[in-house]
């Protein structure tokens, strides 16, 4: 599925680079559904504004069909007001390989649907001029993030804001 949006968000350059101001990651752990469609109730993800925004999504079976498909799950808490930027195809996430050091993009994120309170994954295909997602009042924020092949030990890293080891 593919959609396009603008908002009338203005886009600064200067902040297109992610950024993320008073967080701390409480966990980071592995994500094994026996189905990626399976997405917990309790999950709270981020809201979120763009500009000029052409959404790709992939399907919760489509990533069930991928060739060790994993999920690493941040929780991540907050003081109000944090936020973090994204860029056309997740190219500010990354994780980092524990041994052999080599370093992998993501293949989708969990999202809040736009106009929608339903979830989805954003493929890493997706284009955007700007893309912040914000923690409003919430207390704590989760983030899923789809990777070939995490494991534990491996590092995730957000734009330098973030860094993560991943536990089981």
């Amino acid at each position: 599925m593919s959609y396009s949006f603008a908002q009338n968000d203005k886009f600064d350059p200067k902040n297109h680079v992610g950024q993320l101001q008073s967080r701390s990651v409480i966990q980071c752990k592995i994500w094994r559904p026996e189905s990626f469609c399976n997405i917990p109730d309790s999950i709270s993800l981020p809201s979120w504004r763009a500009d000029s925004l052409k959404i790709e999504s992939v399907s919760c079976e489509q990533l069930d069909k991928i060739e060790n498909p994993v999920g690493v799950w941040l929780v991540l808490s907050k003081k109000n007001g944090s936020s973090f930027s994204m860029v056309s195809g997740l190219k500010n996430i990354n994780i980092v390989k524990k041994n052999s050091k080599k370093i992998i993009p993501p293949t989708a994120i969990l999202w809040n649907l736009a106009f929608s309170d339903k979830h989805g994954y954003l493929s890493s295909n997706f284009k955007t001029n700007s893309f912040k997602a914000k923690f409003a009042s919430k207390k704590k924020i989760d983030l899923i993030i789809i990777f070939p092949g995490a494991e534990k030990g491996d590092k995730v890293i957000i734009d330098d804001f973030i860094e993560a080891i991943v536990h089981e």
